[in-house]
């Protein structure tokens, strides 16, 4: 039988129902605190179920769109993922940002970054030291106003950065979830207590993480999921010099690649050209993490113009997420007014700064020196 939960987010809200129990029960981790009772009527519905029953391939139906996840050993997750970049998407008084936030003495202070570049074990290790907790994962901000708002969607960790903490870490429960990009371990926010922040603040800081060894990496690794009638999508990346096809399986209609892509401009553009033509035939793309955590090294920082700032805020929204089929689509449809945007909720006042995350006492340590 398909279980079914009800969630509220702000304004929005929504059913999830699934012949699957892991994919519930990865939303009931993460969004316990947003959980309503039967007794709610929501205003759109996902629904994840299997072709032929329990054993059958999972899918994500979102009303006309049907999405399968037959060739990723992730598969909950990959359902998780979409649907909630379409739950951003749908929340239209707010603009979503792949991040944390966090708040110190009334200031907002953003944390941007690549996954696996430690935003979430730096949050709290500046809980820690003074700062309050505003959001993990996404950053609400306010269409009208430009102010983050305390979003308590529950904290995930890898378990790789436990390590890192010893009381911090009695913040989470012993439950464990294979993610895209390893194992995590699930804290709710409300657990945090005093260490919350209760009401929305102006984002006065921006810092946008960058681990030490991915400017050293010469190429990307981007696994996509193409409809058979777009076979030529694949044709076309394996005639690109610089793009390797490491694999590609077929099944039940679909095509998955894995490749590795040189991070050589012109390389890179190829490869948006042939994502451009067949983009009708893509379902899904994914950028591989590129490194593990690692906070040995000392900390770097450097400041980021408002410029900067904009397109690192955009390349990180979740504006739009299954119109485009690419980072670099949505920049240039985007672009155009998004600039103004922010100027218009005066965000161009934010001092940003790029931080190659080191050793993390010392990291928090040059953020403090910052925000004072």
């Amino acid at each position: 039988m398909p279980v079914r939960r009800n969630y509220k987010i702000f304004d929005f809200s929504f059913s999830l129902s699934s012949d699957t129990s892991q994919t519930i029960r990865l939303f009931d981790l993460v969004y316990k605190n947003f959980s309503q009772k039967d007794g709610l009527t929501p205003s759109f519905s996902f629904e994840v179920f299997s072709e032929n029953g329990k054993r059958g391939v999972p899918h994500l139906k979102v009303k006309e769109k049907i999405y399968p996840f037959h060739g990723f050993s992730t598969q909950e997750s990959q359902c998780f993922k979409l649907i909630t970049d379409e739950i951003y998407r749908k929340i239209d008084s707010h603009v979503w940002i792949h991040g944390g936030g966090v708040a110190f003495q009334n200031k907002g202070i953003m944390v941007l970054g690549d996954s696996g570049t430690g935003k979430t074990s730096l949050i709290l290790k500046l809980l820690s030291s003074g700062f309050k907790f505003l959001s993990d994962e996404v950053i609400p901000v306010e269409k009208k106003t430009g102010m983050m708002v305390p979003f308590f969607r529950s904290v995930g960790l890898r378990s790789e950065a436990r390590d890192l903490f010893e009381k911090e870490f009695s913040l989470f429960q012993e439950l464990e979830f294979t993610s895209l990009w390893g194992h995590k371990y699930f804290g709710n926010p409300s657990l945090l207590k005093s260490k919350k922040a209760t009401q929305a603040v102006f984002p006065e800081y921006f810092f946008y993480l960058v681990n030490a060894d991915s400017a050293s990496r010469t190429e990307l690794d981007v696994d996509l999921v193409i409809e058979e009638k777009g076979a030529g999508l694949l044709t076309s990346l394996e005639k690109v010099h610089g793009l390797r096809v490491l694999e590609s399986t077929r099944e039940g209609g679909h095509i998955y690649v894995m490749t590795k892509i040189s991070k050589t401009a012109s390389v890179i553009k190829k490869y948006l050209e042939a994502c451009e033509e067949f983009k009708r035939h893509i379902i899904h793309t994914e950028k591989r993490r590129e490194t593990g955590l690692k906070f040995s090294q000392v900390p770097r920082v450097r400041p980021l113009s408002f410029p900067d700032i904009g397109l690192l805020l955009l390349k990180q929204s979740k504006e739009n997420v299954l119109e485009y089929n690419s980072p670099q689509e949505r920049v240039e449809s985007l672009g155009a007014y998004w600039l103004d945007f922010l100027k218009e909720l005066n965000l161009e006042k934010m001092k940003g700064f790029e931080i190659q995350v080191g050793r993390m006492e010392n990291t928090v340590e040059s953020i403090q020196n910052l925000v004072r």
